[in-house]
């Protein structure tokens, strides 16, 4: 082989006027960018120490480190940063220094153990670098040095690709090749060389390999572009131009030869600088490779194109494009028919164009020219909840969103501020919505990372079949479309492990006086599970294990000392199996009663109204969240809101409940005759509730209201908040009261406190929906008549009609007072009622004895994502200390009644 190494060009940072300085930290008053469609909100933004090194090439990655989900990414002064996603705070550890060698590569997580995998070395810095491994923390895992061959009497060291990540040899391992001769192949978790590497690939190789089963034999294969320069090694006359190559997993090993093991390869007469995406894209949605070229080697026909092969390296099409393809494409569902097309970004050296292909025949389906050059890769995402894949494009002049079928652009932020050579990466907010990190530099050539929000999205969809939500892929950067996304690992809550059928602790002391109630001025949530939610405060990382309990101290600021009971919506997210939560005073014992019911993937609430104990671990006043799923995987996320607690009276807190029988006082669906009829929720859209003088509450003296709101003819999945008018939640918090998908028919209960005008106010983040209200009961001012709560120190289950059932229009009865303790006198009793169903139905609670209202507490239709579902009651009891469940309609199937009390109501 010819030695003398050809100069690769190094891709400089390119001057850019008019930018504006952006200062460090979380801003305190978000910038807001519209444009056609779809607004963003900067939520915050980082400056770092790099001035004129700054981020250039590497790309944004998503990893799971201390505090949460951290955006991880690279300079070129030779750090690599870790940003908390919720609060753009550095996480502890970080950043990395590799001691001045730039870092162009895309971080890439090994998910066993969250270690951070980056090249280190550029084309500017051929001589240094090597394979380096960042343990979660911030610290040095192992480094690796290329061994290039000892024929090579210019080496070269930098490892400019990024480090994909997959089992290629029995354990998770990762592998790039360099900027020398040879490419490695290592154990993720030791750094140790694979047995058949280092591989010897000619010459110098930038693209990132994707990793993919091309042969459904169970081996991952290795898939990778390359540059080829004129010589003869190993028997091999090498030409100018490039290659896409398919490397097996076990290297050259048995071949008798340094460069054995290819399966395939193709040949080019232009460099292959690109990284390659693998996907079912091909006619008939056979499996394809696709990559773009390069720039190196002038007047070449590859030049400017897009290369399509299968899994034999047979070119299949080739599409010459208006610029320079050496950014990788994205595969992805752009039209919303199931089937990936090719999405590309061009570089003609002074502007830049979006291109969709026709992943069958290379043929573009729309181009659209960007407002600058496109060097890194294009993400996608389902910014308007459309059902297909919007495409996202950072460029030298800011970031632009495209309509993912028609290519209209659709919103830009960051234009002429910040200029981007690389991808922009799409995640989930803990606030439901569509976050998008980027990272570039300013017009101080200072490296600057910033975090977007994009308003009233839906932060599920980032990761649905036929997304690409970042470079490459998945944060293991595996150019694979099959690939699951996300991969980063689901922790057990790890500060308690209750397991209901052995605990022994007796049941916490919970007040036996009666209780008034204080609602808050809007609602809070207190704790959220979720990884991304980024607050050890409230939980966040908690999840929870199957069979295990957390316990979530109330804060002392929003609850008193000597506070009774509170009451919260409880949210089970996204569970990996059907189950339910329960919730009970802490330092007692996980029940046999439930308050959500849930089945895989599902989100899913219900009030909760609970008495408190105290945490073993600091004496505060606490509840505990049991998750009864049953098995020992790790399986389900919660959000708790706060909207109000139990205390015992004063001259001024504590308010008394006055039963009433329920009512239905809104319903905006046409034609209802009820007021609010026509007033469907629109998206984004809210609602206000006249609360007093309706339904038996009167005109003043009404601290807060106790009601049932049901969502129907939805049309997306979305949320509805319930707050006092006037006084909604923090918009960086929300909170919810009920989720809901597409034609569902849910219910829930509320209590909220009564706002400007006498009213409550719903809104709704996505889509329509209608709303029917109903009236339950009403807390008035202190010292007014009425009852006080007494919370139970552990729920009972009073009512299970399994296997019977109850017929259509017929009831169930379920005695509280005389029972259980509950004295003959109470009023009313606080229930969770779920309903088993076996057709399209509703539950009403009633005072048993009377005759059944116009209103529904728990509501199933065909179509819902689970049969099971329940909701919470305020019910007024009959003149027996009853309550009755009525099965309607009259004449419809059969439901199983389950009624489980967590308190009641004295004699008011």
């Amino acid at each position: 082989m010819n030695n003398e190494r050809p100069s690769r060009p190094l891709r400089l940072l390119l001057a850019v006027s008019a930018l504006l300085g952006v200062g460090a930290g979380v801003l305190a008053n978000p910038l807001h960018a519209a444009a056609q469609g779809v607004t963003t909100t900067l939520a915050w933004s980082q400056t770092l120490g790099d001035t004129g090194s700054p981020v250039a090439l590497s790309s944004p990655i998503v990893a799971n480190l201390a505090g949460g989900q951290a955006a991880v990414v690279g300079d070129r002064a030779g750090h690599v940063y870790a940003f908390n996603l919720g609060t753009g705070a550095a996480v502890p550890g970080w950043p990395f220094s590799t001691g001045g060698v730039p870092v162009d590569s895309t971080p890439s997580v090994d998910p066993d153990d969250n270690t951070i995998l980056v090249g280190v070395g550029n084309s500017a810095t051929p001589t240094e670098g090597g394979y380096q491994a960042i343990s979660a923390g911030g610290g040095n895992e192992w480094y690796s040095m290329v061994q290039n061959p000892s024929t090579d009497a210019s080496p070269y060291y930098a490892v400019q690709a990024s480090m994909a990540v997959g089992n290629l040899q029995g354990q998770t391992d990762t592998v790039a090749g360099s900027l020398g001769e040879a490419q490695s192949a290592l154990n993720a978790g030791t750094g140790a060389m694979l047995t058949g590497f280092p591989w010897f690939q000619a010459d110098s190789d930038f693209s990132t390999p994707a990793l993919a089963d091309l042969y459904s034999n169970g081996a991952t294969e290795i898939i990778e572009g390359g540059d080829s320069s004129p010589g003869l090694a190993y028997n091999v006359q090498y030409t100018p131009g490039g290659h896409i190559r398919v490397l097996a997993p076990s290297g050259n090993a048995g071949t008798g030869n340094p460069a054995g093991g290819l399966d395939c390869e193709y040949n080019t007469n232009q460099v292959v600088q690109s990284s390659p995406a693998v996907g079912s894209f091909l006619s008939g949605q056979a499996l394809g490779i696709v990559v773009g070229t390069g720039t190196y080697y002038a007047g070449a026909s590859n030049t400017d194109q897009l290369l399509a092969v299968n899994t034999q390296c047979q070119l299949q099409w080739a599409a010459t494009l208006n610029g320079s393809t050496t950014s990788s494409p994205a595969l992805a569902d752009v039209l919303g028919n199931g089937q990936l097309q090719v999405v590309e970004g061009t570089d003609t050296g002074s502007s830049g164009s979006v291109y969709v292909l026709n992943g069958a025949t290379g043929q573009p389906i729309w181009s659209q020219p960007a407002t600058g050059r496109l060097i890194g890769s294009v993400v996608t995402a389902d910014l308007t909840g459309s059902g297909y894949q919007d495409v996202i494009a950072a460029t030298t002049s800011g970031v632009e969103m495209f309509d993912g079928k028609t290519g209209a652009v659709l919103g830009t932020f960051d234009q002429n501020n910040i200029a981007f050579q690389d991808s922009p990466l799409v995640t989930e907010d803990s606030d439901r919505t569509i976050g998008i990190t980027v990272a570039g530099y300013n017009n101080a050539n200072q490296g600057v990372v910033q975090h977007w929000e994009v308003s009233g999205s839906d932060g599920e969809l980032v990761y649905e079949a036929g997304a690409w939500p970042m470079f490459h892929h998945d944060p293991q950067l595996t150019g694979n479309a099959a690939n699951p996304l996300p991969s980063l690992p689901s922790t057990c809550n790890p500060k308690d492990h209750a397991v209901k059928a052995t605990s022994t602790s007796s049941p916490a002391a919970v007040s036996t006086s009666g209780l008034g109630f204080t609602p808050l001025s809007s609602p809070v949530r207190i704790a959220d599970t979720r990884l991304g939610a980024g607050d050890p405060s409230t939980y966040a990382g908690d999840t929870l294990c199957a069979g295990g309990s957390l316990t979530i101290d109330v804060p002392s600021s929003l609850v008193p000392k000597g506070a009774g009971a509170i009451v919260a919506q409880l949210t089970a997210i996204e569970p990996s199996q059907a189950g339910y939560l329960s919730v009970y005073p802490a330092g007692g014992s996980a029940p046999s009663t439930a308050n959500v019911n849930f089945t895989t993937g599902q989100i899913v609430g219900n009030l909760v109204t609970v008495g408190l104990g105290t945490d073993p671990s600091n004496a505060d006043e606490a509840i505990s969240v049991y998750d009864g799923t049953g098995t020992s995987s790790p399986d389900v996320d919660f959000t708790l809101d706060l909207y109000g607690y139990f205390a015992p009276q004063s001259s001024t807190s504590g308010d008394p409940y006055v039963p009433l029988d329920p009512a239905r006082i809104f319903d905006t669906r046409s034609g209802s005759a009820e007021p609010g009829a026509g007033e469907t929720l629109k998206n984004g859209g809210s609602v206000s509730v006249p609360v007093t003088s309706v339904g038996g509450v009167p005109a003043s003296g009404v601290s807060a209201v106790v009601v049932n709101v049901a969502v129907t003819n939805t049309s997306a999945s979305s949320y509805i908040e319930g707050y006092p008018t006037g006084s909604p939640p923090s918009s960086s918090t929300p909170t919810v009261n009920q989720n809901f998908g597409p034609g569902e028919t849910l219910s829930t209960k509320a209590v909220i406190g009564v706002g400007q005008g006498g009213s409550i106010t719903f809104s709704n983040a996505k889509g329509d929906t209608d709303i029917v209200v109903d009236i339950d009961g009403y807390f008035g001012s202190p010292g007014s008549s009425g009852a006080l709560f007494v919370p139970l120190a552990a729920p009972v289950r009073l009512t299970d009609t399994r296997p019977a059932g109850v017929g259509g229009g017929s009831s169930a009865t379920s005695t509280v007072g005389g029972a259980d303790g509950v004295p003959q006198t109470a009023s009313a009793g606080v229930f969770n009622v779920t309903d088993v169903a076996t057709g399209p139905n509703y539950l009403t609670v009633y005072p048993d004895g009377q005759s059944v209202p116009l209103a529904a507490d728990v509501n199933y239709v065909p179509g819902d994502t689970f049969n099971v579902v329940a909701d919470a009651a305020y019910g007024r009891l009959g003149s027996d200390g009853a309550v009755g469940v009525y099965n309607g309609p009259s004449g419809g199937p059969v439901a199983n009644v389950v009624v489980d009390e967590f308190g009641y109501f004295t004699g008011g």
